[in-house]
């Protein structure tokens, strides 16, 4: 009968969110290899969700310097991310106007990895056009430099 119990407990709880806290993030959810956690990013002054890669304990030492850096060049980021996906988007009909750019689309969630931080290292941001495109666009950055641009649809 233990058994059973212990059984149906684990169905019980399974999907349920696990929280724990980080030192920096506050009140993460805990997702075994990454956790989430929405906050408000600063320079955009409205909530994104930052998903920290974590390693095989459960630690990222270097995510807090990462978000750091992202948000002290967001500036540079958001012209990288804007020149990006404008020159993708030339030939897609339903592309929203350059004029219109910042209405459309919506930062949505970072990427910052479980690697040390390095200025030139690897890491993504993704947007969402709830506008124009209803499609999700992700950039893989390298530093400040746009390495590979995704749509999801």
């Amino acid at each position: 009968m233990l058994g059973f119990r212990k059984l149906w407990k684990s169905i019980v709880e399974w999907g349920k969110p696990v929280y724990k806290e980080h030192p920096f993030f506050g009140l993460v959810v805990d997702n075994d290899t990454f956790v989430t956690v929405q906050r408000l990013f600063p320079p955009l002054q409205y909530v994104v969700e930052l998903l920290v890669d974590v390693d095989g304990t459960g630690k990222n030492e270097h995510a807090e310097t990462w978000y750091k850096w992202i948000v002290a060049n967001y500036l540079t980021i958001a012209i990288a991310a804007k020149r990006t996906h404008l020159e993708a988007m030339v030939h897609w009909e339903a592309a929203p106007p350059e004029a219109d750019y910042e209405n459309s689309l919506h930062l949505e969630a970072i990427t910052i990895p479980v690697e040390a931080f390095s200025s030139s290292g690897r890491w993504s941001l993704s947007y969402y056009d709830d506008k124009y495109l209803c499609h999700w666009l992700t950039l893989e950055m390298k530093g400040l430099r746009v390495v590979e641009y995704m749509v999801d649809g």
